[in-house]
């Protein structure tokens, strides 16, 4: 385990913590992690809007590989090509 090297970390309150944890694990990127990610884009949508209830299960489901289902991840993120596909499908649904 030594000389192991941490090259991303994703936490809620990035912004916030970014420059800490940067000082601290230099060679490493701090972004926002999927979950709340998820939750600020939801919440731009109106409470009103016919798809409101389905959108965060919809929109979720565009960073996950197509067979993997359930409350938790098992698999790996999806390729950037297949997000952006499923992510321009979502977008016309």
């Amino acid at each position: 385990m030594l000389n192991q090297q941490i090259r991303s970390c994703y936490i809620d309150n990035c912004c916030s913590w970014r420059s800490k944890l940067e000082n601290v694990f230099t060679s490493s990127k701090v972004k926002l992690d999927l979950f709340h990610a998820v939750s600020r884009v939801v919440t731009e949508m109106s409470l009103r809007h016919p798809f409101h209830g389905a959108c965060p299960s919809d929109f979720s489901r565009v960073f996950r590989h197509v067979d993997d289902f359930g409350s938790s991840r098992a698999k790996e993120t999806p390729s950037s090509e297949e997000i952006l596909k499923k992510l321009n499908h979502f977008e016309s649904k």
